[in-house]
C-alpha cells in the first residue's frame, strides 16, 4: 500500500527500510519531527474507540 501510494515499486522501498517495522518507526520520528497534528490524520482503523467495537 506504501509503495502504491508513493507510485513506487515495492523493491524502491525496501531499498530503503528493509522491514514495516522501520518504515512505521522512520514515518513516526518524521512527524514527531514536524509536530503533525494527530487528529487531522484519517482513521485507518476499523474499532478505533474500543467501546464502540461492543
Amino acid at each position: 500500500m506504501v509503495a502504491a501510494r508513493a507510485k513506487a515499486g515495492k523493491a524502491a522501498v525496501y531499498r530503503r527500510w528493509s522491514s514495516k517495522a522501520e518504515l512505521v518507526r522512520d514515518a513516526l520520528a518524521w512527524m514527531n519531527r514536524n509536530h503533525l497534528e494527530l487528529e487531522s490524520l484519517p482513521d485507518t482503523e476499523p474499532c478505533a474507540k474500543i467501546s464502540s467495537c461492543f
